[in-house]
């Protein structure tokens, strides 16, 4: 994620870096949220119009993945582990 004070990219520019191809939705995925933080509703229809996947399919990717998030987070985050792997 980007200071304020820095350039940001939009979320037109990240799609164009890849063909719309299904095969790359992972990529943007991971692209969007390491630019933004999070992946928004606006963000995952326009996953979608790109890449010519449905969106309910994006959504389950963006869900399934624990590294991926649909909410915005704060800027420090803590992590508490209460299992015995820990």
């Amino acid at each position: 994620m980007r200071l304020e004070s820095e350039k940001s990219v939009t979320i037109q520019e990240i799609l164009e870096r890849y063909p719309p191809e299904q095969r790359y939705t992972l990529a943007v995925l991971q692209e969007v949220q390491k630019e933004f933080g999070y992946i928004s509703p606006n963000h995952l229809m326009a996953i979608s119009s790109r890449l010519g996947v449905p969106v309910s399919e994006i959504f389950s990717i963006a869900t399934f993945y624990k590294a991926l998030s649909l909410d915005k987070k704060g800027k420090c985050i803590i992590k508490v582990c209460d299992g015995t792997a820990c």
